[in-house]
């Protein structure tokens, strides 16, 4: 598994996950990413298995947020798993096992950086258990709450992302 998270800094060239993306896919790993913009297509057009783009980095990429920036993210490649966070409303899942949305079950006032490194975390460690998309998409939500509850970025209670991740509503959209 090799995750390739944040924007790349300015006057990088944009093709840098690109071949991140393609060595990793040609020694077998799964790939997740986690940016916006051309640098997040040229991941995609690479092989990235997994992209988690929040709903700024949908606008910046196709141009629209939500169900339909994840569908139009999935034109490109479909195989690809889209998980598109959009904070308090949670996450939407799109790829080849169907479309999810997964929310919070009340709402999470707090830190909100780093919610999204969570995000990639929960889905990163729930894939390499082999667990099934639904408990995932749990996972990745309640962490991604707990770390919003911690003041301090970065930091997550384990009991805490837990017990959010035993509530978290989850919706079969397609």
């Amino acid at each position: 598994m090799l995750v390739l998270s944040g924007s790349l800094p300015p006057g990088a060239d944009e093709a840098g996950y690109a071949e991140c993306v393609a060595a990793a896919r040609a020694q077998g790993f799964r790939v997740i990413v986690d940016c916006g913009g051309p640098a997040l297509l040229a991941a995609i057009a690479a092989g990235a298995t997994h992209i988690k783009p929040n709903r700024h980095e949908l606008l910046d990429t196709v141009g629209c947020d939500g169900l339909a920036g994840v569908s139009a993210l999935r034109e490109h490649s479909p195989g690809l798993v889209v998980l598109a966070s959009d904070g308090p409303a949670g996450l939407i899942c799109a790829g080849p096992e169907g479309v999810w949305r997964a929310t919070p079950s009340r709402p999470l006032r707090g830190n909100p950086v780093g919610a999204g490194d969570a995000v990639v975390a929960a889905v990163a460690t729930g894939l390499m258990l082999g667990m099934p998309i639904e408990a995932i998409l749990r996972s990745a939500v309640g962490t991604s709450g707990a770390a919003v509850l911690n003041p301090i970025a970065g930091h997550i209670d384990r009991e805490v992302a837990r017990d959010l991740s035993a509530t978290v509503g989850l919706t079969r959209l397609g």
